[in-house]
């Protein structure tokens, strides 16, 4: 019985035996088929991620190609815009000169047919001389297409706009996009200690701030709307890394800076030789602006300075 019945259970399992291996085939095959379409899934994507990084390639080069046009085309309009403006000084200049010519004419004496002699002031009585300085005052204004410059107004006509704070960076926006034009006479270390204290550098202000802060005061004239004059000025006694063979003037431009003794006297000076003439000094200093301020000019704060150089596009 005892044999009969382990014959029975070995029969079970060795049934149970062909149903596991015909299940293990038939997972097999289920298998081998989801790694088949595993491996199409995967060749499928990794065909698109080709292309698409190949379309990526192609668009790259395509920007970088049209990045260097308009590299391109920026240095030339950057060149043509330099040529205008050196066009535009050299017509300022050909017109101070005309216009001082003009006004230092003589009385010209003329001699009459009955050898009397008469005369009167103004232009050559020679008509060719007159067409020619007429055709010189005229050609000022034929150079390129530019706008006729601002008329200069006087110092005591130039006033800040009303409610315009002139410790922040709006005094200069004014300067930059509204006012005619005028002359900044900049208290050089005053506006470098500024800019330091704006950005929380702790250091003292070196030949790298100077530049920086110079190089921001040419590019608001060169691009203001005034094409306005700076004159920047440095005590030399508070030089810091400067070389010691660097002449004592430097000028690029609409910017002239200066090396000097005592800079608060100098600066004086400019806005006394100026006194008639718009005058901006820019300074924190309140000693040196009432100074200045006593010779017409109007004074706008380092503090502005510093916050216009921060947000200026340049």
């Amino acid at each position: 019985v005892e044999l009969d019945e382990a014959q029975d259970e070995i029969r079970k399992l060795k049934w149970r035996e062909s149903q596991a291996q015909a299940e293990i085939k038939l997972l097999q095959s289920q298998a081998a088929g989801l790694r088949q379409q595993v491996e199409d899934e995967i060749r499928r994507r990794t065909e698109g991620v080709k292309q698409n990084l190949e379309r990526s390639r192609e668009r790259v080069a395509e920007l970088e190609r049209h990045l260097a046009g308009r590299t391109k085309d920026a240095d030339y309009w950057e060149r043509e815009a330099n040529a205008a403006w050196d066009d535009l000084d050299e017509a300022d200049r050909r017109y101070q000169d005309l216009r001082e010519r003009y006004s230092s004419k003589t009385r010209s004496e003329v001699i009459r047919s009955d050898g009397r002699e008469t005369g009167g002031m103004g232009f050559s009585r020679d008509p060719r001389e007159t067409a020619r300085l007429l055709d010189q005052m005229v050609s000022f204004w034929e150079v390129g297409s530019d706008p006729r410059p601002p008329e200069v107004v006087d110092s005591h006509r130039l006033v800040l706009p009303a409610g315009l704070d002139p410790k922040s960076g709006g005094a200069l926006q004014w300067i930059f996009f509204e006012a005619p034009r005028l002359n900044l006479i900049v208290d050089g270390w005053n506006a470098a200690h500024y800019w330091h204290y704006n950005q929380g550098i702790l250091q003292k202000p070196d030949a790298q701030t100077k530049e920086f802060v110079t190089n921001k005061l040419e590019n608001l004239v060169k691009y203001s709307i005034g094409r306005h004059q700076v004159s920047f000025y440095l005590d030399s006694r508070l030089e810091v890394g400067l070389n010691p063979d660097w002449a004592s003037q430097f000028k690029s431009r609409r910017l002239t800076g200066y090396y000097v003794e005592n800079a608060d006297d100098a600066i004086v000076n400019e806005a006394a030789s100026r006194r008639g003439e718009p005058v901006v000094v820019i300074t924190s200093d309140n000693g040196l602006a009432e100074r200045c301020q006593a010779h017409g000019a109007i004074r706008v704060y380092s503090e502005a300075l510093a916050e216009w150089m921060a947000d200026s596009p340049f």
